[in-house]
Formats: C-alpha cells, structure tokens, sequence
C-alpha cells in the first residue's frame, strides 16, 4: 500500500482559474521585463541529459534523490534539503504525459516519499562546474495538469543573470534561460506534480 501511495502522482486536480491568471500575470510580467535575449556568439560544447542512460524504477519509494549522477559531465542536481528533490523514474504511463523522450523522466512528487525518506517536491538546482550560457529542460505537470514552472540562473558569485517562467499546456515543452557564466539554475514550481526532461545546455 505503501509503495502504491509513493507510486502514483496526486490524481488530476485542474489549476483553478485565479492561480492560472496569477502565473500568466507573472510569466507575462517577465517576458516584458527580460526583452529579447542576446543569443551567444559561439557555442562551447553541448550538454545533453535525457536521464534515460540508466534503468530506473517506477516507485518513488525504491530511490532517491538524482544527485552526482552526472557529475562527470561536470552536472550535479540537489534539492531544498539534504534528501528532497528530483527522482529519475521509468514514466510507465503513471504521469500522462507526452513530449519526452522515452523511458525515464525527473519526476517530482510532494505526496511521495523516497527510500531514504526524502521528498521528491521542487526546487531542483542544477549546478554546471564550467559555467555556461543557455540553459533549457523540458517541463509539464502530471496528466497534462497546467503548472507554472520558474527558472532563476545564477553566475558563481550568486548574482542572479536571468530568469526564466513557463506556463504547461498539455505536453512537456521547453523553458530556457540565457545569460553570462551561469553556474546554478533554480527551477521552481507550486505543482503538487511535475514531470522534467531532455536538459540541453551550452
């Protein structure tokens, strides 16, 4: 019973209509404060993550947190807390979603609970050993649900650089970010569910 509840996301519960209007409020606000985004002038290597290297199970309960599983592309991931954060996990059509490349996700649930007793709930940080100066990761709720999704982007002083926000419209689509030597990116959402993948950086 245990593993079921730490399965499944929360069932499907529709955003009402005046935190909708809050969020496009906010994404509306940011889209005008940023203006269009300088595309850098050359571009260094490709990250690429698709979290599908690896098996991955279809329980919350028989994994943690993702953590250094990419630290020798020079990418670490880490929660709020020492045990929270993303989990890598086969989608098995437990999420409802499409847009992502098959078969594992970052799946994020507030419900759940990890095997070491973490909570799979945002902000996931992605931290970059070489700085670099796009950023972008896939993003949807679960069952299509229409979740806001935020990205700050910091350098390695801690000085924010650039911002990012996305509302989901049934798929998973991409949110990005670009700026100078980003060496951290918070990404932020109130979803009791969210579905992450196909990170690409440079």
């Amino acid at each position: 019973m245990g593993f079921l509840a730490s399965r499944r996301p929360r069932p499907p519960s529709r955003i009402g209509r005046g935190r909708v209007t809050t969020c496009s409020l906010a994404v509306l606000i940011l889209a005008v404060a940023l203006g269009p985004q300088a595309e850098a002038t050359h571009r260094p290597r490709i990250i690429s993550i698709s979290f599908d290297e690896r098996f991955a199970p279809v329980f919350f309960a028989r994994t943690v947190a993702l953590r250094d599983l990419y630290a020798p592309i020079g990418v670490r991931f880490h929660g709020a807390d020492n045990n929270d954060g993303g989990a890598i996990l086969d989608e098995d059509d437990d999420w409802g979603v499409t847009g992502y490349s098959y078969p594992n996700i970052l799946a994020f649930n507030r419900g759940g609970v990890m095997r070491d007793g973490g909570v799979p709930q945002p902000p996931e940080v992605v931290i970059f050993d070489v700085p670099v100066s796009h950023f972008e990761i896939k993003a949807e709720g679960s069952f299509g649900n229409q979740v806001c999704v935020f990205l700050r982007a910091f350098d390695s002083s801690g000085r924010l650089v650039a911002r990012g926000a996305i509302i989901t419209d049934g798929t998973l689509r991409p949110v990005s970010v670009d700026g100078e030597m980003i060496a951290k990116v918070f990404i932020v959402s109130d979803a009791d569910s969210l579905v992450l993948d196909d990170l690409v950086a440079w």
